[in-house]
């Protein structure tokens, strides 16, 4: 089960308010910690690929990056780590995000 999912609203063919969703996420992000790292990125992000996710995203808060791919076939090509303020990532590459304000903790602030 992925950290977070999202679908397209034309690719969305099911019910939100239903018991369970049966259609593959278009984007999927998954966020790294010393104990699942290995997980997310082998066998979690292989499987993803087999269902038809379109996009993962491997956040780290702790180096504070996003790591992003985009499927081809039944692999994953690396788009590239992204770590800047007003970064533009695929699928939501349309939108500027200020990445460094995601890894702002409590203790930080």
């Amino acid at each position: 089960m992925p950290d977070l999912a999202g679908w397209r609203v034309e690719g969305a063919t099911f019910d939100p308010n239903g018991a369970f969703i049966d259609v593959a996420p278009h984007w999927i992000a998954e966020v790294l910690s010393p104990g699942t790292a290995r997980l997310d990125r082998g066998r979690k992000a292989d499987l993803y690929a087999s269902f038809g996710v379109e996009h993962l995203w491997l956040v780290d808060p702790e180096a504070r990056h996003v790591e992003a791919f985009e499927r081809r076939g039944a692999a994953w090509l690396r788009l590239g780590l992204f770590a800047q303020v007003d970064a533009r990532i695929p699928p939501f590459d349309a939108v500027e995000l200020d990445l460094p304000s995601l890894f702002v903790f409590p203790s930080e602030r």
